[in-house]
């Protein structure tokens, strides 16, 4: 699988979008940032890649909608429906939700505050699995210093049939979410450590995911 290294612009903008996707609804919404490869054939039968990412879910939950301005849309988690949206304002109106989660298979430690889990994705509106997730949760309760915190890791792998003038694709790759300022780590002893939110995601801005076709022969 198609792994990315993130290269994060540290700037107010992107954090303060962070943390208007926590705190503008009581819903469990975190800001999410997906990056994925996707193969096809073009029309000379050679196969072709592709970065696909949040802007191209962005960007096709707001055609399903008939949106053409993609000010105020960004990609958030929701927790509650385990489930990949697409929002637009402070208040997180539901424009479209491009990929869905469902649980196969749950582990968790003791103490509940980390999980692994492997599990189906669903593409749009499909009742069918469409490909696999297979990611890390953790969870930190509440302090009298912080509220609850909570972060998802995982590697996916997805189809997408054809579809009018898009070919079937195939696509690999990673999507991350997390409390804003989430402490994170993989020990077992529950030793986590800091991680700032500006050098942990790609902000959700639309511009800064556009994919660029490189072809495989």
């Amino acid at each position: 699988m198609t792994k990315s290294k993130y290269i994060i612009a540290a700037v107010a903008a992107a954090v303060s979008q962070l943390l208007s996707v926590q705190s503008g609804s009581a819903q469990p919404f975190y800001p999410a940032f997906v990056s994925t490869e996707g193969v096809s054939t073009n029309q000379a039968g050679n196969l072709v890649s592709q970065e696909f990412g949040n802007h191209e879910l962005i960007l096709a939950g707001a055609s399903e909608q008939g949106i053409t301005n993609l000010t105020g849309l960004s990609l958030v988690y929701d927790r509650t429906a385990d489930a990949l949206e697409v929002v637009s304002g402070t208040n997180n109106t539901l424009v479209s939700t491009p990929l869905t989660f469902a649980t196969g298979v749950l582990l968790s430690n003791t103490n509940g505050t980390q999980i692994e889990r492997f599990g189906g994705v669903y593409w749009g509106t499909n009742q069918n699995a469409d490909g696999s997730l297979v990611a890390r949760e953790q969870i930190i309760p509440a302090t009298t210093n912080q509220p609850a915190r909570f972060s998802l890791q995982g590697e996916l792998q997805f189809v997408v049939s054809q579809g009018g003038t898009n070919p079937t694709t195939i696509y690999t790759g990673e999507v991350t979410t997390k409390t804003p300022g989430c402490y994170t780590g993989t020990s077992e002893t529950n030793s986590f450590s800091y991680e700032t939110n500006s050098s942990a995601y790609e902000t959700n801005f639309v511009g800064n995911s556009k994919g660029k076709g490189k072809s495989k022969h």
